[in-house]
């Protein structure tokens, strides 16, 4: 029986490929993966090989199989987004970013419960008029169609000609309560991200991760064969550093409702607890690849705000705003003792155990980690 992990040492295949930025044409970049189709072998079409990986992973990690299983078909489906080919319009191409970028990358131990995708339109965004942004969105979807044998179901609220949220449902090998079947969501959206402002990483899903660890005899278990649908592969996303920015800028802007919303706003605030732990987790990331610098970062603070406040206003997308406080993110109430969000954070901070297949940090150690950042955020 496979033992459970404690602590970190998975990340083997989550260093950035090639410096700091993926700036340039990228002509000698490594190739992204191909995306796993029915005709290629896979690990999961061998039923019961795969139910016994997904079992070791999930005994090893303390976390659920069926959340296991469902990260497997999230790196799936971002792998397929990824490599999108637009045919309607040549040279757009999506990134991947959020939770979804940092779970694959191995920056943090969590699993993610959907796919970010940032589609970037060749014109850029200005230039994307809304039956084009539609076109693209429908692309994306087929692409993963097609190459996966899934089905996509877009949310009747989710979204329109710039951004849609999508479920795509896949065939599980687990028993499941009730008849719906499980489903993967996936936000994709229209955004400006120039490749220059992009990182090419390798990822893998955790099972993936551990079907590795079990070849190389790290660990007890059968040796599942490693199919391209295990294999680490090349990834382009959002850079670290931008991520970091999108976060803090979130709990920023939610922190700034409470005293008119009240309950309402903090509960809004523990919904999203993931995100303070993904937070701890880019800023010991890039810290120790000494990319955490405070004349970067408030660039790309002020560059994204400049960005996102024009394609939200074209969006029609209404959210509210708050700047940057004086004295810096590391000063928001959120990882204060003795603040009313704190207190509430703190207190839901450890269901996070349920999706955490490492070493989870005490909310006590998220908060030192960002107020020791003070100087860069």
């Amino acid at each position: 029986m496979a033992q459970r992990r404690e602590g970190k040492g998975t990340h083997k295949n989550a260093e950035a490929v090639g410096g700091q930025y993926a700036a340039g044409d990228h002509t000698d970049d490594p190739p992204l993966s191909d995306p796993p189709t029915l005709a290629r072998p896979l690990t999961r079409h061998d039923e019961e090989a795969f139910r016994d990986l997904l079992e070791d992973a999930a005994t090893i990690g303390g976390v659920d199989m069926h959340l296991v299983e469902r990260d497997y078909w999230m790196c799936q489906i971002a792998s397929s987004l990824l490599s999108l080919e637009s045919k309607r319009y040549p040279g757009s191409y999506t990134s991947i970013g959020g939770g979804s970028l940092l779970s694959l990358a191995g920056i943090t131990e969590r699993l993610s419960e959907d796919v970010d995708i940032n589609v970037t339109f060749v014109g850029g965004a200005d230039a994307c008029k809304p039956k084009w942004g539609k076109r693209l969105m429908e692309e994306c979807q087929a692409q993963v169609e097609e190459d996966l044998a899934i089905k996509g179901t877009r949310d009747p609220n989710g979204g329109g000609n710039y951004f849609r949220t999508v479920r795509y449902a896949y065939p599980s090998v687990l028993p499941q309560m009730g008849e719906e079947r499980p489903a993967v969501k996936s936000d994709k959206g229209l955004r400006d991200a120039p490749r220059e402002h992009l990182m090419r990483l390798n990822g893998v899903p955790y099972v993936g991760r551990v079907a590795q660890d079990q070849m190389s005899t790290l660990l007890p278990g059968p040796r599942v064969p490693m199919h391209d649908d295990l294999a680490s592969r090349s990834i382009l996303g959002t850079h670290p550093r931008q991520v970091l920015a999108d976060k803090l800028d979130a709990v920023c802007w939610r922190e700034g409702v409470v005293p008119t919303q009240g309950d309402r706003a903090l509960d809004r605030m523990v919904g999203r607890i993931r995100d303070h732990y993904d937070i701890h987790c880019l800023i010991k990331w890039l810290s120790d690849r000494q990319m955490l610098d405070a004349d970067d970062f408030l660039e790309t603070v002020e560059r994204t705000k400049k960005q996102e406040g024009k394609l939200r206003a074209r969006m029609r997308i209404t959210r509210p705003e708050r700047d940057r406080p004086p004295g810096g993110y590391a000063t928001l109430n959120a990882w204060t003792p003795g603040t009313q969000e704190h207190s509430a954070l703190s207190e839901h901070y450890p269901r996070l155990r349920s999706v955490v297949f490492g070493e989870l940090p005490t909310y006590d150690e998220v908060c030192e980690t960002i107020r020791s950042a003070e100087a860069a955020i």
